[in-house]
């Protein structure tokens, strides 16, 4: 499928261009910054999940009942593990290299190479053998 990639804070970074969750178009979505340590993170313009751009996991706010059962914001959480394939980037020479990370599964594999997804986005589909189910 696609990749792209965006240079943020002195450096380059690049995710496929489907999200993990349900394909949404992830080079449309915000950067915005998260937690804490103030994680880069892509959100998702179809349903504002944000990915971390260094390590493909998610994050999310975590909610508990308040004493009168309001849901208030208890902290920021990752998913402890990559839902969205990052990518190795680099300039060289004003040039943009990206070398595919393409060890192991990973959830966002599935819409990669869903046919009706790269064909949304206005992507040529990408023969492969493997096809992996979402998790």
């Amino acid at each position: 499928a696609g990749n792209f990639s965006v240079e943020r804070s002195g450096g380059l970074r690049a995710v496929d261009a489907v999200c993990f969750h349900a394909g949404g178009p992830l080079g449309n979505g915000d950067i915005e910054q998260v937690g804490e340590q103030r994680r880069l993170c892509i959100k998702c313009p179809w349903h504002d999940y944000l990915i971390d751009l260094d390590t493909g996991e998610k994050w999310h706010q975590q909610l508990q009942q308040d004493d009168v059962g309001r849901l208030v914001p208890t902290g920021w959480k990752n998913s402890g593990q990559a839902k969205q394939r990052v990518h190795d980037v680099e300039e060289v020479d004003g040039d943009v290299w990206v070398r595919l990370r393409l060890g192991g599964s990973c959830e966002s594999d599935w819409w990669a190479h869903n046919q009706d997804c790269l064909a949304a986005l206005g992507l040529d589909a990408v023969e492969s053998d493997a096809r992996p189910e979402p998790e």
